[in-house]
């Protein structure tokens, strides 16, 4: 397989190899300070190390299905988690950073980005039914939350409010990459984000 150019990420060309395959429920690649390689095992509660030889291990296990992963300025790595769905700490403590919204759990919290600034943006999706661990609340839209580096010193900071609320796009796949075809059909979402800020409080 040969990867497309995608500026800022892989010069076009670039030949894609194989390291293993047959993961169940892969998500959230991100770097170790060290140059190793983390990424979600989501469907079976684990998160997998790839070092820089190749070698592959598990790295944390029991991860309360884990999807989203980054390191923030303190070294810890923080994760969104989906069956309890929560923000939580998860190396080399572990601690609960949110939980909540306005008296209601987060539905399924998906995505999360560090910040310059060290504060943690999350988005907490409305899934399909089908693959939905419990409704949301009536109501209740895709929003993106922000927790503020203060709060995120915090062990405990269960309601959070949210930064924005987004609505989603379909977008296309572009046809002209020479990738494999997926074995179903994939949408592209892009987050319209309106100006509106509230922190996690």
């Amino acid at each position: 397989m040969i990867a497309p150019d995608i500026p800022g990420v892989i010069r076009g060309g670039t030949k894609v190899t194989l390291i293993r395959d047959g993961f169940k429920g892969t998500e959230g690649v991100i770097s170790m300070p060290d140059g190793s390689m983390l990424f979600t095992e989501q469907d079976v509660d684990k998160i997998i190390k790839i070092d820089n030889n190749g070698n592959i291990s598990t790295y944390l296990e029991h991860t309360n299905r884990t999807i989203g992963l980054a390191y923030d300025h303190k070294g810890r790595l923080i994760a969104t988690q989906s069956r309890e769905p929560r923000i939580a700490v998860m190396a080399p403590t572990t601690a609960v950073l949110a939980d909540a919204f306005e008296g209601q759990p987060l539905v399924r919290p998906n995505d999360l980005v560090i910040d310059r600034n060290n504060g943690i943006y999350f988005t907490d999706p409305i899934p399909n039914p089908e693959v939905a661990f419990r409704p949301p609340p009536p109501g209740r839209k895709p929003l993106l939350f922000y927790i503020t580096p203060a709060e995120s010193s915090q062990r405990r900071a269960r309601t959070c409010r949210p930064s924005m609320v987004c609505s989603s796009v379909p977008m296309r796949r572009p046809s002209t990459q020479p990738m494999q075809a997926p074995s179903r059909p994939s949408t592209f979402r892009r987050m319209e984000v309106s100006r509106t800020h509230a922190s996690l409080r």
